[in-house]
């Protein structure tokens, strides 16, 4: 009910600074209806009939506010309203004594909260001011009624100050939040900062290497300064570092498309053994040249629930790090296990392991870059392995990682079997 009644005539149009106006209004006229009901009620029973009357006039202004708030544009309504309240709090306390004259200082509090116009502010605020010093000069005058009893001036002095009270907390506690979310934006922008500027870095010195290699080795071979032997080992070192660069490529294009997008693409029901079956062929020539087994264990028609180019690069990357960090003629196992509405694919390989302090590092949930050689000098950007985490979260899933130093590591995503939506 309260919710309800705080958010009547919030729009799907309206900004957070309206839906804020709004709010505020609500919770502010509520609460004054409810006190304004106290005193109808208190006046009936002592038949104070022009208090009523006033009574019943300020309620008719406060559930007002909830049919203007319904307005698309509902800003005038807001000056007219504050206005209008002004004036009859002063009439009010000049011709009843009834203490209202503090309901100015309410109108203020408004003004200065939900006009966010500095013009219309500052002449909204000086028209109050305007009034209360019209009280001042007339308060003496002879009122319409007897004065208020002692007890309605305390409940109205009540009244007043617990509606200013929670005005002031309302927005104390918006303002926090505010601060709160502002310096989680602010970390996360820096960090976005510290990761694209580390990137581009990287990228920057690891693709010139290749593509200045191949230029210089193209102005040789035109030249006729190569033998065919230097020639067949140029271009083998030439090929490595190319497959470095055009996976690199792969990768960064991948992250820039996820960056653009936000979410993992769409999602669906994948066949994880199609998956694999093209990643191997895919790194045929680097598992031959190290002459490893790698045994895909995946059973046919094993499913997951993901995006299907996001989990090709979550995979391409898991294998080529065993490749690069198994020796010669060791062996690379992928399996899988199905567990609930889960699946757990683990790549496994007998390669160098990870040191403590750097398996740390990999386990941590802040993107960070990392590279090291693999067995056979291989290099690598370092982007490898935040994209998995990324792509893996992106997807609803898990990363583990268990490994043993000089006995080889255990990479393991756990992906959901059904949507999670």
């Amino acid at each position: 009910m309260l919710h309800v009644i705080i958010n009547r005539g919030v729009k799907e149009y309206h900004d957070a600074e309206e839906r804020r106006q709004i709010n505020m209004l609500n919770i502010s006229s509520a609460i004054s209806v409810a006190f304004n009901m106290v005193f109808i009620i208190i006046n009936i029973s002592t038949h104070n009939w022009i208090p009523i009357i006033s009574n019943f006039l300020l309620l008719t202004f406060n559930t007002s506010v909830f049919f203007i708030n319904k307005l698309k544009y509902h800003t005038f309504s807001i000056y007219t309203l504050v206005l209008l309240l002004g004036a009859f709090f002063t009439v009010n306390a000049i011709l009843l004594h009834n203490n209202l004259q503090y309901g100015i200082f309410l109108c203020m509090a408004f003004t200065i909260l939900i006009i966010n116009n500095k013009t219309g502010r500052i002449i909204m605020l000086a028209i109050l001011i305007l009034f209360f010093i019209t009280y001042i000069l007339l308060q003496d005058i002879r009122g319409l009624a007897p004065p208020q009893p002692k007890y309605k001036s305390v409940i109205g002095a009540v009244a007043f100050l617990l509606v200013f009270s929670v005005i002031l907390e309302y927005f104390k506690e918006r303002l926090v939040q505010y601060h709160r979310r502002l310096a989680v934006i602010n970390e996360q922008l820096k960090e976005s900062n510290r990761i694209k500027e580390k990137m581009l870095s990287i990228l920057s010195h690891d693709f010139y290497g290749p593509v200045g290699n191949l230029i210089t080795s193209m102005d040789m071979l035109n030249e006729h300064l190569f033998t065919p032997e230097e020639f067949q080992s140029t271009s083998h070192k030439l090929k490595m570092q190319l497959q470095v660069l055009s996976t690199s490529m792969k990768d960064v294009l991948q992250w820039s498309k996820m960056q653009m997008q936000g979410e993992a693409g769409e999602k669906n029901n994948i066949d994880l053994y199609e998956v694999f079956d093209e990643i191997v062929r895919l790194l045929e020539t680097p598992l031959q040249e190290k002459k490893l087994q790698l045994q895909n264990s995946v059973p046919k028609n094993t499913t997951a629930y993901a995006n299907k180019d996001d989990v090709k690069l979550i995979f391409r990357n898991l294998v080529s790090n065993a490749i690069k960090f198994s020796n010669h003629n060791g062996s690379i196992i992928i399996c899988t296990e199905a567990n609930g509405k889960t699946v757990k694919i683990s790549i496994a390989d007998e390669g160098t392991g990870i040191p403590q302090n750097v398996l740390h590092s990999l386990r941590s949930e802040q993107l960070s870059f990392f590279s090291t050689p693999g067995t056979a000098k291989e290099k690598g950007t370092g982007i490898g392995l935040m994209l998995v985490r990324e792509f893996i979260h992106k997807n609803n899933g898990t990363l583990t990682i268990k490994s043993q130093e000089g006995e080889g590591s255990i990479f393991s995503v756990t992906l959901p079997l059904v949507s999670q939506s």
